[in-house]
């Protein structure tokens, strides 16, 4: 078994089930003694986060159980009761065939790669069960629920004048519906929400909140009268924008939250990943910043004591706020700031940017297509190729794109970014193009 980006995720069948997380379990027992548990509301979630606690339980270890959580609630609740670790029971966006896991270090931030690699060396190993059957089982849900919600109102409330709009939220009918919606409404916001039951076969839309995936909510703002949407994946690592009846793009966001933290908190390193537009990197170096890039899934491995917050698309992390990606604070902290999001809008260029996934059945394939991709480029326009330890980019003056496979799903991801229609346009149709050839594969 090994990580991915952002944890463990696979179709639940026969090779992960309960079983797994009983064996799970019996790892994470060799490296902790307290343990954060929550699960979204996937249809499988409560019976996988049980079969983990049993086996936690069994072992000796000690459970702060917190039900149906967000991942950045457990990141939250991994500081706040200083655990050894917590688990989050999630597949994010993945769709709802998927589950999966995340485990969570000290602090609340993610595992860096050498601690992924000491778990994926215990999990070849046949580790013997110990049935101690003496760990406690403690329900710490209410209590983290009011800490977690009181912690964000405190930190929006410190650092920003609220004045109430009218915002219309989309969780997905993931676990978020439980913290932001009334996190919003206590800033004095009045919120309307949308598929905002919890239902883990997602079926308002899939928990991706790509434009795709929302542009038929955001086209609820205009009857509403609302002046932000907010939308969310499953589990609330992310947050995706809609203004004006109109999709914001990531990389906009990404940039309003730099100009938002540059003025308000402490620090001037700005980490994002490679899929942030150019663009955002040369504004933050406008604002006086320094910027990193590191791999998606491993921008916490970049943080400092200078760090003043790290961006993937939809993820934000606010380094005086905590070093984990939240998207229930990321919505709090939009609904005050909304002027920003108009202020980068105007200040940057306008870009082009799609996302094309190809879905493959066979993932020995991925290296194919994406050479096929390079050449069938070099030879249509005039470009330059560079091999980055995330991906492949090919590359001129006013575009790029950035094919990699996927850390999630069994996939190759194409980024296509330019400040011309014409050619954003051309860019597309050629790699389209390509990929229908393998569309069957």
């Amino acid at each position: 078994m090994r990580f991915g980006t952002a944890g463990i995720r696979k179709i639940v069948s026969e090779e992960f089930n309960e079983s797994t997380m009983d064996f799970i379990a019996t790892v994470l027992s060799r490296i902790s003694n307290t343990v954060v548990v929550g699960h979204d509301g996937r249809i499988h979630s409560d019976s996988l986060s049980r079969a983990l606690i049993s086996g936690l339980k069994r072992e000796g270890v000690d459970v702060l159980f917190l039900g149906l959580a967000p991942t950045p609630v457990i990141s939250f609740a991994v500081k706040y009761f200083g655990a050894d670790l917590g688990v989050a029971i999630t597949a994010s966006h993945n769709p709802a065939e998927y589950n999966g896991i995340k485990i969570i270090g000290r602090d609340g931030r993610d595992l860096r790669r050498d601690e992924e690699i000491e778990l994926e060396e215990l999990f070849q190993k046949r580790l013997q069960r110990k049935y101690l059957y003496t760990g406690r089982i403690i329900n710490a849900s209410e209590i983290i629920r009011k800490e977690y919600i009181e912690y964000v109102l405190r930190f929006v409330e410190k650092a920003f004048t609220v004045e109430p709009c009218r915002v219309l939220f989309d969780p997905a009918n993931g676990v978020t519906a439980l913290y932001t919606p009334k996190i919003l409404s206590e800033l004095g916001h009045t919120v309307i929400t949308v598929n905002s039951h919890i239902d883990g076969r997602f079926p308002g839309r899939t928990p991706e909140p790509s434009e795709h995936n929302i542009m038929k909510y955001i086209r609820l703002m205009k009857p509403t009268g609302t002046a932000l949407y907010i939308g969310q994946d499953g589990d609330g690592d992310r947050v995706a924008v809609g203004m004006m009846g109109r999709h914001i793009i990531e990389d906009y966001v990404t940039a309003a939250f730099i100009k938002i933290c540059s003025e308000k908190f402490s620090g001037s390193k700005v980490i994002m990943s490679p899929n942030i537009s150019p663009h955002v990197y040369e504004y933050a170096k406008s604002l006086g910043l320094r910027t990193e890039m590191r791999p998606l899934g491993y921008l916490h491995e970049g943080l400092s004591g200078d760090t003043l917050m790290a961006s993937e698309p939809w993820k934000i992390m606010i380094k005086d706020f905590g070093l984990w990606f939240d998207g229930i604070m990321s919505a709090a902290v939009l609904s005050v700031n909304i002027s920003a999001i108009e202020s980068v809008i105007n200040h940057l260029p306008k870009l082009y940017k799609t996302t094309i996934n190809i879905k493959l059945k066979d993932m020995s394939l991925a290296g194919k297509i994406i050479e096929n991709v390079v050449n069938t480029l070099k030879c249509s326009i005039k470009s330059h190729v560079k091999k980055e330890p995330w991906g492949i980019r090919v590359f001129s003056e006013n575009w790029w794109v950035l094919m990699r496979p996927s850390g999630t799903e069994p996939k190759v991801r194409i980024y296509i970014e330019s400040t011309s229609k014409e050619l954003f346009e051309r860019l597309t149709k050629i790699i389209r193009g390509v990929i229908d050839k393998w569309s069957t594969i």
